[in-house]
């Protein structure tokens, strides 16, 4: 097959998404945003309490956990796996058009390593 034949039928079924892309970015990003957190294994949300020498501080905390591929294995790209960098990019950008820039974050464990 062709190299433009290829191109011409990868670009024919993307289009679609390119332009609804292109139309509506934040509402197919938190389309991705809810399909990462359906898959993940475990999803926590809560307050942490720490004694300090001025008194006690209570935080809030998200917590995301994501497993799994994040593309399916074709003929021309092998499946990739998510990580906390594939998340973190996704979330970060959202949080950013929603006008939340003081988030903290940081791997704790990788079951992979």
């Amino acid at each position: 097959m062709p190299f433009n034949a290829v191109f011409s039928h990868i670009i024919k079924r993307r289009l679609p998404r390119i332009e609804n892309y292109t139309s509506s970015p934040i509402s197919c990003q938190l389309n991705v945003l809810l399909t990462l957190v359906q898959r993940a294994k475990q999803t926590e949300f809560g307050k942490t309490y720490h004694k300090y020498d001025h008194g006690y501080q209570e935080d809030k905390h998200l917590t995301l956990f994501i497993s799994g591929t994040r593309t399916k294995d074709t003929w021309t790209n092998s499946s990739q796996n998510s990580d906390f960098f594939y998340l973190k990019g996704i979330i970060t950008s959202i949080l950013e058009r929603l006008g939340i820039s003081n988030v903290k974050t940081g791997t704790i464990l990788s079951l992979t390593n």
